[in-house]
């Protein structure tokens, strides 16, 4: 599973607008089940692509 928290502000005042304490992500098989999600270690979206 993934755990983030977000909060959305004010692009101007930095006041916040939203804030979200906790949303989690979990993978999930056919059946609705949690299952593993194959990763194990970190990885970088400029690793996953080749140069060009």
């Amino acid at each position: 599973s993934l755990t983030l928290r977000c909060e959305v502000r004010n692009k101007m005042t930095r006041d916040p607008i939203l804030t979200i304490e906790k949303l989690i992500f979990v993978n999930l098989d056919e059946n609705g089940k949690p299952a593993p999600h194959g990763k194990t270690k970190v990885t970088f979206v400029k690793d996953r692509f080749e140069a060009e």
